[in-house]
């Protein structure tokens, strides 16, 4: 769409230097390194992975309102200690990874405290919660925590709402009775308030600290995903937190196609230095790599985007029912968008392969048609992922152009990969024989 404004997620230092190398490779392909075949790829070579920067995070200004609102509560030491008492009932063994614990109440006073400096101005909000997530990479942070986290926190908010709500609310025999002990009449005393319904404001303030949540873990995860141990990812897949899910699963599985392919690459001694063929791997590798960094970021940005429809959905409506549709319509556009670049990163991938698979060294060939029954299965899903996304009623709630733009080009994607799938399974087979 349009209106939003585009932004990159900005990769970790450490793979920085390695995404400037991977990104000259296609100007050294298009100036003959690699022939006609690397020239071709170079110029049809996706964007960079990008995200629809959806406006405040999907988060309405109704949210925001009532998130900085309720800080002094929610994030008062009390509310604190009883958030860590709660945590560590849950799950006994996450108290290993905290230190004295008065420090962490301190550290989460303080934070929540930002949060409501910063809640209306998404950029720094987002910016800091990525560094936050940096930082708990050094604690041993699993993504599977966030599934107890959110549970205590919500225990936590509901305890101490209660608790502010019944404190705010006067005694009997406290409210005005509207009686005239001077004489002057009914109009001498202030209209009493309409009373609260408790039960609403519950529900609302619940909302409102799920969908932040849920932010959190959307500008956190991405950064902790790819310094997340194997048995931890996979914890944090089985929970019902559904962050990580599906679309972070079908763009690593692209990643790791992109890599077995690399080590096919890798694994092909001939031919000889200076010609056309060597040339052809060379440049295969340096593809490759470059699309198995676009494939993990695209991991960690469907993880956001999935975050933020999720946010725009757990939000209360408040007085602001339109508001909230057409957040959860930005945030829905975003994770339509994300699985359409997977898609074009794991079909770009397959057309290295094509020209790899034929002279790749034979050592690497199995490996190789492992990379791509996972390239190919990543780009099916995420077209799926695509179609799923868009179809959703609400979908065009701000606009209705961007569903049948990326269908289209699904369904564009969707043909080349049938083709490319059935060649590729036949230079596999041939080779299979040929070298077998």
């Amino acid at each position: 769409g349009g209106r939003h404004v585009l932004c990159r997620r900005a990769l970790p230092p450490q793979d920085q230097a390695a995404a400037k190398e991977a990104a000259a490779v296609p100007a050294e392909a298009a100036r003959g390194g690699g022939g006609a075949g690397a020239t071709q790829e170079a110029a049809s070579i996706p964007q960079v992975p990008m995200i629809h920067q959806a406006p405040a995070l999907a988060l309405t200004p109704g949210t925001m309102a009532l998130i900085e609102e309720t800080v002094p509560v929610v994030g008062s030491s009390e509310a604190a200690r009883i958030f860590y008492g709660q945590l560590f009932e849950s799950n006994p063994a996450l108290r290993t990874l905290f230190g004295d614990e008065e420090a962490q109440v301190r550290k989460l006073v303080g934070m929540l405290s930002w949060v409501a400096k910063s809640v209306a101005d998404s950029p720094s909000l987002s910016e800091g919660l990525q560094r936050l997530g940096e930082r708990h990479i050094q604690y041993h942070a699993s993504l599977a925590h966030f599934h107890d986290i959110k549970g205590a926190f919500l225990q936590m908010v509901t305890i101490v709402d209660q608790q502010a709500i019944h404190e705010a609310e006067p005694e009997d025999g406290e409210e005005d009775g509207g009686d005239d002990l001077e004489g002057g009449g009914a109009e001498s005393f202030p209209a009493t308030p309409p009373p609260v319904d408790r039960h609403q404001r519950l529900l609302d303030v619940h909302q409102a600290w799920e969908a932040m949540l849920y932010v959190f873990i959307g500008e956190m995860g991405p950064r902790m995903l790819m310094k997340e141990q194997l048995g931890g990812f996979h914890l944090a897949l089985a929970n019902d937190l559904a962050a990580p899910a599906g679309g972070t699963c079908v763009a690593l599985a692209g990643a790791q196609g992109s890599a077995l392919l690399a080590m096919a690459a890798n694994l092909t001694r001939a031919p000889q230095p200076g010609t056309p063929e060597r040339a052809l791997v060379n440049d295969a590798h340096a593809l490759l790599h470059r699309i198995r960094t676009a494939l993990e970021e695209l991991a960690g940005l469907d993880m956001s985007a999935y975050c933020r429809v999720m946010a725009a959905i757990r939000q209360p409506q408040l007085d602001q029912p339109d508001a909230r549709k057409r957040a959860i319509s930005y945030a829905i556009e975003q994770a339509a968008r994300v699985p359409l670049q997977v898609a074009e990163w794991s079909i770009y991938g397959l057309r290295v392969a094509r020209r790899l698979l034929p002279v790749a060294g034979r050592s690497g060939v199995g490996d190789a048609g492992a990379g791509v029954q996972l390239l190919v299965a990543a780009a099916k899903a995420a077209i799926q992922n695509v179609h799923i996304n868009s179809s959703s009623k609400l979908a065009t709630y701000y606009h209705g152009r961007w569903p049948r733009e990326v269908n289209s080009r699904a369904a564009e994607l969707a043909a080349e990969l049938a083709v490319l799938d059935a060649e590729l399974e036949s230079i596999v087979s041939q080779r299979n024989l040929r070298d077998g």
